[in-house]
């Protein structure tokens, strides 16, 4: 089976290296027996484990974040995966917009077609177990997993949306069957024959979960998700933002709305809007000619001295400062 997927570290690398022997430091969760391929880029570092069982690829991801990172990737063909969160908090966007996001302690499946995609992740650990599924095996069972037929509707039929299934705790079942499958057998083919009937109870487990409903109810809504991103980009330049504009847009709750703020931005609405606010500053000091208090009502400040009061607390000096400093 050709790899299903390429990852893409853009920007800048400072090391990458393939079939290391010697774990990582910042691994946890690793496969023994297994080479790491492992990036050092300046935002993050990434290692992969990786082998091939009766056309199915199983990966294992840990990478640490610095600081809010962005890692592009490929899917080379219509696949479908088993992804297990182990740890942390990655989202997956496909231009510009969120498709998916999953926790750590959760799992699902979802099919993807080929296309180009973005992890986002926060700064800290994260580490998951991908399992890139067998077209012609997977097309099989749909008569075994009758929960899981949209996804082979997807891979058969060559979709071109994602199809994304409900996320799953880890319960002690789906831990011991994933542990499980980072034991390296001695005999190369019982290991892959073990890797193959691991994998079988874990769609056999899914596919019941789904039926008995046994899901995270209230997960975050990806069509809200997005609304609420294009909303915030095309309002923060509006002195009157407020949560409570945005709660009253998307129709639910300002609990609701910090629920997923904190999920899709890693922080509260008002500093993300701080945040958007002050990268549009910078912008508009580097490239135009405009007056600190035009800039500030632009970007929807009608209080001079508070906004001078924010831009310092961010970059440690005024925005006349800056604008020299930046002309030298």
């Amino acid at each position: 089976m050709p790899n299903s997927v390429t990852f893409h570290h853009d920007g800048k690398i400072v090391k990458q290296l393939e079939g290391i022997t010697e774990c990582p430091a910042f691994c946890n969760y690793s496969i023994n027996g297994l080479p790491w391929d492992v990036a050092t880029h300046s935002d993050y570092v990434f290692s992969m484990q990786q082998m091939f069982f009766l056309g199915n690829n199983l990966r294992l991801i840990e990478f640490e974040s610095k600081r809010n990172s962005f890692i592009h990737f490929s899917v080379e063909a219509p696949t479908v995966f088993v992804v297990i969160m182990i740890a942390g908090f990655v989202k997956f966007q496909r231009n510009d917009t969120l498709v998916s996001y999953a926790t750590g302690g959760v799992f699902y499946m979802c099919y993807n077609p080929t296309t180009d995609f973005i992890l986002e992740s926060n700064p800290g650990k994260h580490a998951m177990m991908v399992i890139s599924l067998n077209r012609d095996w997977f097309i099989t069972t749909e008569r075994a997993y009758p929960q899981l037929r949209e996804l082979v509707a997807g891979v058969r039929e060559n979709i071109q949306n994602e199809v994304i299934l409900p996320m799953c705790r880890l319960t002690q079942p789906i831990t011991e069957i994933w542990k499980s499958m980072r034991v390296i057998s001695v005999e190369p083919f019982r290991h892959r024959s073990n890797l193959t009937q691991r994998l079988v109870e874990l769609l056999t487990f899914y596919d019941q979960e789904l039926e008995r409903e046994n899901f995270l109810k209230g997960q975050l809504s990806v069509d809200i998700a997005n609304l609420m991103f294009e909303y915030i980009q095309k309002h923060y330049s509006d002195s009157d933002l407020s949560i409570d504009n945005v709660a009253m847009y998307l129709k639910v709750s300002k609990w609701k709305v910090r629920e997923y703020s904190g999920l899709l931005f890693g922080k509260s609405i008002h500093k993300y809007i701080r945040q958007l606010r002050m990268t549009e500053v910078v912008r508009l000091l580097k490239t135009t000619n405009l007056s600190i208090g035009d800039i500030a009502l632009r970007v929807g400040y009608i209080n001079l001295p508070n906004f001078y009061e924010m831009f310092h607390k961010y970059f440690g000096m005024s925005p006349n400062s800056y604008r020299k400093i930046d002309a030298e």
